[in-house]
């Protein structure tokens, strides 16, 4: 899925795909109720989480983080963003740059292109 340029539109279609996320895994198990089965609730935790790897692959696409100590802004490989630790601005990652480890603060990649532009 192609990132949007701006910032608001991006948090825009996360929020709207984590909704959706949250409204499919609502309706599976609404209609495993109904139908008195487990089996709709398995496939929509199945496809929900399948979902929910889309969402982060996206997430990943659209973000950049840049180190505090040197102010070099970076993309961590990807088992390295899905692992490291969430604070409030930032996750936290060991610098390309400095070596140092820290919480590197997020920003939008799509900004970046277009100054570059």
């Amino acid at each position: 899925m192609k990132v949007p340029k701006t910032r608001k539109k991006f948090v825009t279609v996360m929020m709207c795909m984590a909704a959706f996320i949250i409204f499919w895994e609502i309706a599976w198990i609404v209609a495993s109720v109904l139908y008195a089965s487990v089996i709709p609730a398995i496939a929509g935790t199945i496809t929900a989480i399948l979902f929910a790897i889309i969402l982060a692959e996206f997430y990943y696409s659209g973000s950049e983080y840049v180190c505090p100590d040197c102010n070099i802004g970076f993309v961590p490989k990807r088992s390295d963003f899905m692992k490291s630790i969430h604070v409030k601005r930032g996750r936290k990652f060991s610098c390309p740059s400095c070596g140092k480890e820290v919480i590197a603060i997020e920003s939008f990649r799509g900004d970046e292109e277009d100054r570059a532009q």
